[in-house]
């Protein structure tokens, strides 16, 4: 009786986690983006149409992580676990879902205050800076997207959750991709902040700052794909049959490893992408030496979560 009451706690806990976390998240980020916007108009009433847009469009993109909490909320309910296990699979499910969308909340909605500023300072490029705020949200969304990916897997494979070490094997993929999208998440929104507050204090930075943005995006959030690679292993070990509690442990060790291997690449690579922003706009003339010699350091810093993701392997393949 006990066990079924604790079946039913986490799987009820469960479907609301996925729903109050990310809700809480996105009403925060919204709520400074909207006075991000007050004050844009407040300081260029002229721009305020332009300004309007941008900031509905941006709170816009901010709601995705919501939605896609809403939708892994409604997916759960109508799942009934029949043993603890599928209880505990569930958990991870919820997590794979509210701990990126907690993060990509809080940073999408950096760059969109900042474009905000920005427009209100460059009213001839307002639309370009709109248009590099929109890329740059668009983006950030990656790791959301990657977790929603992780839970619908997830939750494909509830029914056939019998054992222990398979219901951790899934509690650790929730976790390797949630914990893994922290860094890069924080890193991106950050380094897309300062790039599109650099736009409003250097308009002719403008076309050298887009072409480095994508790319330095594309670098800051590499780590990510390491995250998303190890959960997918470890989603194959929920069709084990091992039956040994201690591995249960053992699995959640793996996204400690990638998941902290991926937090200090991530931020380290959007300080010194922000820094090389920062200095284009300065000295946009030199824009070639400076953007070589930031992406070089950006690659040179992801190979910190390279290491992480050889050590993980290692241990999954260790225990398998």
């Amino acid at each position: 009786m006990s066990i079924i009451l604790s079946s039913n706690l986490i799987h009820y806990f469960s479907i609301g986690l996925s729903t109050v976390i990310t809700a809480m998240s996105v009403a925060l980020s919204q709520a400074k983006l909207s006075k991000a916007s007050l004050d844009a108009i407040n300081r260029q009433p002229a721009a305020k149409s332009d300004l309007s847009r941008a900031a509905v469009l941006g709170l816009a993109i901010v709601e995705t992580s919501a939605l896609l909490g809403f939708i892994g909320s409604i997916l759960l309910y109508f799942y009934e676990p029949q043993n603890i296990y599928q209880a505990i699979a569930g958990f991870g499910y919820s997590l794979a879902i509210s701990v990126p969308g907690f993060i990509i909340a809080i940073a999408s909605s950096m760059p969109a205050q900042a474009a905000l500023l920005s427009m209100s300072k460059q009213l001839f490029i307002s639309k370009k800076i709109m248009n590099l705020m929109l890329l740059t949200q668009s983006l950030i969304q990656t790791p959301a997207a990657f977790g929603f990916i992780i839970a619908l897997i997830i939750m494909n494979q509830l029914s056939s959750i019998n054992t222990l070490p398979q219901a951790f094997a899934i509690l650790a993929s929730a976790l390797s991709i949630g914990i893994g999208s922290i860094g890069p998440g924080l890193g991106v929104g950050y380094f897309t902040q300062v790039a599109c507050k650099g736009v409003g204090l250097n308009r002719f930075a403008y076309s050298k700052l887009i072409s480095f943005t994508v790319i330095s995006q594309a670098i800051i959030e590499t780590p990510v794909i390491f995250a998303v690679i190890i959960a997918f292993w470890l989603l194959s070990l929920s069709s084990s049959t091992i039956q040994n509690p201690i591995f249960a442990i053992v699995y959640l060790a793996v996204p400690f490893v990638i998941g902290l291997g991926t937090l200090g690449a991530g931020l380290g690579s959007a300080r010194a992408a922000a820094a090389a922003c920062q200095q284009i706009v300065a000295n946009p003339q030199i824009y070639s030496s400076i953007s070589r010699t930031s992406l070089i350091a950006q690659g040179i810093i992801d190979t910190a979560a390279i290491y992480a993701f050889i050590i993980a392997l290692a241990i999954i393949l260790k225990i398998t």
